[in-house]
C-alpha cells in the first residue's frame, strides 16, 4: 500500500478501535435482587430502554434480574473488582456501604409513609455523600413500601412471635439485634434461599411490603398478616462513581432526568399496589391479624433498646438524631391534619 494511503487508514482503524472501547466503557452491568416481571424489575428495563434512547446508545444499562449475580454482600464485592457497575439494593445492602442508613430501618419509627418521604428528603443527600466518598454514586431511592410480618401461623403474643422462626437476612443488623431484644431465634438466609426454607418449614414468617410476598412467590406458603406497618422499606439505586465520572457531564444529566422520573413514577406505583397487593392476598383466603397493643408495645419498647444498643456502635447517634428530628419537625408541621 503507498505510503500516503497507509497513514490515513491507519488514523482510520485507531479511530474505529477507540470507539469501540469508548462503547465498552459506558456499558453498565447492574445487578438486582427483584424479579425481571416485578414491578421494581419491570422499571429496571423501562430505565434502561429509555437510557438508552436519550444518549443514542452511548449509555446501556445490562440488567442482571432475580439475584442472578448473587445476594448484595456478594455483588458488592463484584462492583468493587469491577466485574458489575451497578447494583439496586435493599436497605441492607445500602447500610453496608453507609452504615449510618440502618438508623432509617429502626422498627416503628416513622408514624407514616409520608413522615418517613419527608425525613429521606433531609437526610438522603448526606446518605449519598457519604456513598460517593466509597466510590459509588447514588442515582435514586426506589421505596418498596411498609413491611408487615406474614407468617403461617396466627402471631397474637410475643410467645407465638418466639415460635415463629422468623426470616433474617443474612448482614440484617437491625433486625439481629431486635430478635436478640425480643429473645427471638430467627433463621438466616439469602433472599434466593426463603422459597425453599418456606417450603420446608424452616422459616415460618417474613417481614416484606406485601407485593414483594407476591413478586418472590412467598404468598402461597403465609396464611396470616399482622396489621401494623412495621418499616418503611426502600432501596438504593447506585453506580461506580469512577465508570459514572467517565460520562460526559451532559450524557450524566440526562441520564439523571431518566432515572428520577421513572423511580418517581415507580414509587406512587409502589404504594398503590402495595394496597391491591393486601387485598389480593386476603381474596385469596390470606387473614388479617390486628395487633394487640400490648405486643404493639413491647416491640415499640424493644425497638428504643436496640437503638440505644446501635447507636455510636452501628450507625452514629448525631444521625439518629437528625432523623429524629426531621420526624418531629414533619409531625409539628402536619399536626391536626
Amino acid at each position: 500500500m503507498p505510503h500516503n494511503r497507509l497513514i490515513p487508514f491507519l488514523c482510520c482503524i485507531l479511530f474505529i478501535g477507540s470507539t469501540q472501547i469508548g462503547a465498552a466503557q459506558k456499558t453498565f452491568k447492574i445487578s438486582s435482587q427483584a424479579p425481571e416481571r416485578s414491578i421494581w424489575g419491570k422499571a429496571l428495563i423501562k430505565i434502561a430502554q429509555k437510557v438508552s434512547a436519550v444518549t443514542d446508545g452511548e449509555v446501556e444499562f445490562k440488567i442482571f434480574h432475580g439475584g442472578v449475580q448473587g445476594d448484595e454482600q456478594t455483588v458488592l464485592r463484584k462492583m468493587r473488582v469491577k466485574q458489575l457497575h451497578g447494583a439496586g439494593f435493599i436497605g441492607q445492602g445500602l447500610s453496608i456501604i453507609n452504615p449510618d442508613a440502618l438508623a432509617l430501618t429502626l422498627p416503628a419509627l416513622f408514624e407514616s409513609q409520608e413522615e418517613f418521604e419527608y425525613v429521606l428528603d433531609k437526610v438522603g443527600p448526606e446518605i449519598s455523600q457519604a456513598c460517593a466518598k466509597k466510590g459509588y454514586q447514588v442515582l435514586s431511592y426506589p421505596q418498596l413500601g411498609y413491611a408487615f410480618a406474614f407468617s403461617r401461623d396466627p402471631i397474637h403474643s410475643i410467645d407465638d412471635l418466639k415460635s415463629s422462626k422468623p426470616w433474617l437476612i443474612q448482614g440484617d443488623v437491625m433486625s439481629s439485634e431486635l430478635f436478640d431484644v425480643l429473645d427471638v431465634s430467627p433463621v438466616s438466609a439469602s433472599v434466593g434461599e426463603v422459597l425453599p426454607a418456606l417450603n420446608s418449614g424452616m422459616i415460618r414468617l417474613v417481614f416484606s411490603p406485601p407485593t414483594a410476598v407476591i413478586a418472590m412467590q412467598w404468598h402461597d406458603k403465609l396464611s396470616f398478616r399482622l396489621s401494623r406497618e412495621i418499616i418503611p422499606t426502600m432501596g438504593v439505586l447506585l453506580v461506580d462513581l469512577e465508570r459514572w465520572n467517565t460520562l460526559p457531564r451532559n450524557t450524566r444529566k440526562k441520564v439523571r432526568q431518566v432515572v428520577n422520573l421513572e423511580i418517581a413514577r415507580l414509587n406512587k406505583a409502589v404504594l398503590k399496589t402495595n394496597d391491591k397487593a393486601i387485598e389480593v392476598l386476603e381474596r385469596r383466603g390470606m387473614e388479617t391479624i390486628q395487633v394487640n397493643d400490648e405486643l404493639a408495645q413491647i416491640v415499640v419498647d424493644a425497638s428504643e433498646q436496640v437503638a440505644q444498643r446501635l447507636a455510636d456502635k452501628a450507625f452514629s447517634k448525631s444521625f439518629l438524631e437528625r432523623i429524629l428530628k426531621a420526624a418531629a419537625d414533619y409531625r409539628e408541621k402536619n399536626a391536626g391534619k
